[in-house]
Parts: C-alpha cells; structure tokens; sequence
C-alpha cells in the first residue's frame, strides 16, 4: 500500500527494482500507488480506480500509452514532466527571505549541511531537494526560526533573526509553513469557518466575510466545507483551505514542506498550479521542499540539493543532469 510515498527518487528506484525481483521469484503482488513511475516499473496489470469505480485497466504498457478513458488521460497528463512552465515575475533585487553560511548538525553527528547561502526573491520559487534524511525540513524550521542553526544567519526583510531571536514574534505571520499533513495544521474538533474567524483576531485590519470568499473562489474551494471539521474533507481540500489561511496573513514567505505528498497525481498538480500562481500574483516567496525532482523541475526558479557534500544550487534542468545521490 503506497510502498513508495515519501522516497526520494533514489529510494524509489530501488524499491521498484525489490518488487521486480519478488514477482521474478514468484511471488503474486498486489501493489495499491498513486505514484506512475510505480506503475511503468513494474510493468503488470494496472486498474485504474475513481471514486470507488474501475474507470480503466489492462496491460499497464497499453494504458500508460494509449489510454481509452477521459479520466486515464487527466491522470497521465498529472505526470509533472508534463506541466506547463510559466514565465517568473520573481524580483531578484528585492528579497523575501535570505540566509548565509548556514550549517546545522544534531549533537555528536556530523553537520546535515554547511556553507549554505540561499536568496528567496519576491515572486520566487526557490527548491531545496535532496534525499531523505539530508536535512531539507530542518533547514525550513530553520529559516523559519523554529529551529537555530550552529552557524550562519537568516535574514527577514533584512533583520537577522539568528542574532535578534526577538524580531521573530512581530514577524511571525509574514513567514509561514504549508504542512505536509494538511489536516493536521487545523484543530480536529472545530468546525474550518470557526478557525478561519479566529485570523481575525490575530491579523489587524482582516474582515473574513469580506476577504475570505473571493479567496475560496480563486483556489476553487467550496464555501460550504467550513460548516465541516478537517477530518471531513479530502486531502486537497484541506490543503487549498491551509493555503487560504495562509494567504489571509499575506505572508512575504511560504515554506512549502513536501505540500502535495500525500495526494494523487491530479489534485497535486491542481494544487500546485494554484499555488504557483498565488506566488506570482502576490509576489510572495515560496520556498519549495520536495524530493520529487520532476515537481522541482515545473515548478522552481532555482534549486539547491542537499546530500554527504556541500550544497550544490543551480537551476533545476542543470541540477537534473546529475547522479542521484
């Protein structure tokens, strides 16, 4: 069930090629995956399922190239070597969020990351990828200042907050974190419209029942999922309604952390369209941290990998025509 979410693409392959190797053994596999490249690895019979109905299945070579259904094609068109790329209004004189020499390391190991410069433009998207465990969130909590950093400086706005921790809190709601788990970035027993009435009483000047439904309208979110708690709505609709939180403080910067993992294919790619527009109309800072290295392809300005050796950063096509690590 999903033996690959959350893998970098490194740890994707091989666990593809482990499967390969238990059906060459003779072992029957019944493999559930939103992920295509699971699909095209393994190369058997794949059903397409929507809405709790088959809409499709056959030969997963035939389906993957021909495939008869219009929700096949929704499906394969997901794919995000196949998204449109967008012409950046990104800003580079003016910066949303920068950081310099950055290096953290947990007690007694070595340094996830040294050396590290980074400069996230007004109408930017900037990726941090890598493989699992490299440091990719640690170093959003860091620039965040949910975390502190053994070296080096983060700058908001131009105010250092490593050096002056205190400018954090009058800063806060210009910084903000879109969670990977949507559902979880809300209180579980308050009905979503509750919560979103109570960014009134934290944000100067917002009147939700002005500012909250053209918002909705613009992430396609219905206006009757505020009468639900979060665990009663989809995954993409929570996350659309955390993006509309969000929104709402008019952040200079997002820290997006790995936003679309746990969605299929098509409300992913919704999802991000939808954001990487915010991003451009807004001219906020969004800083993007994935392991999917075709998401980073569509959808970042610049990239920095982190692995075993100093940050490499660069734009994501160069970035691609390197070895995983």
């Amino acid at each position: 069930d999903e033996p690959t979410k959350g893998l970098d693409d490194a740890r994707v392959a091989q666990a593809i090629a482990a499967l390969r190797q238990l059906a060459a053994a003779g072992r029957s596999l019944l493999v559930i995956t939103h992920d295509r490249r699971v699909a095209e690895g393994l190369d058997g019979h794949l059903v397409l399922i929507r809405d709790g109905e088959v809409v499709e299945q056959g030969a997963s070579a035939e389906v993957l190239a021909g495939p008869a259904s219009d929700y096949a094609r929704i499906w394969l068109a997901a794919d995000p070597r196949h998204w449109p790329r967008c012409a950046r209004c990104c800003d580079m004189g003016s910066l949303a969020l920068s950081a310099h020499d950055l290096a953290f390391a947990w007690p007694g190991q070595k340094p996830l990351f040294r050396d590290l410069d980074l400069h996230l433009p007004k109408g930017g998207v900037l990726a941090i990828s890598g493989p699992s465990g490299c440091g990719k969130s640690t170093l959003g909590d860091i620039l965040l200042g949910i975390r502190k950093p053994i070296a080096g400086s983060v700058e908001w706005g131009g105010v250092d907050i490593v050096a002056h921790p205190s400018a954090i809190r009058p800063l806060r709601q210009r910084y903000q974190k879109l969670h990977q788990d949507p559902v979880r970035a809300f209180v579980p027993h308050f009905a979503l419209g509750r919560q979103f009435r109570s960014l009134a009483q934290i944000k100067q000047g917002l009147d939700i029942a002005r500012d909250l439904p053209p918002l909705l309208d613009r992430l396609k979110v219905k206006a009757n999922l505020l009468d639900r708690r979060p665990g009663e709505v989809s995954g993409g609709e929570a996350q659309r309604l955390a993006l509309a939180r969000l929104l709402l403080l008019d952040p200079a910067a997002i820290v997006a952390d790995e936003p679309t993992s746990r969605l299929d294919p098509v409300v992913q790619r919704e999802t991000l369209m939808l954001l990487r527009d915010c991003v451009a109309e807004r001219g906020l800072g969004l800083l993007l941290i994935s392991h999917d290295r075709a998401v980073v392809a569509a959808m970042a300005d610049e990239e920095i990998r982190l692995g075993p050796s100093v940050p490499i950063a660069g734009p994501p096509a160069r970035l691609n025509a390197l070895p995983l690590l």
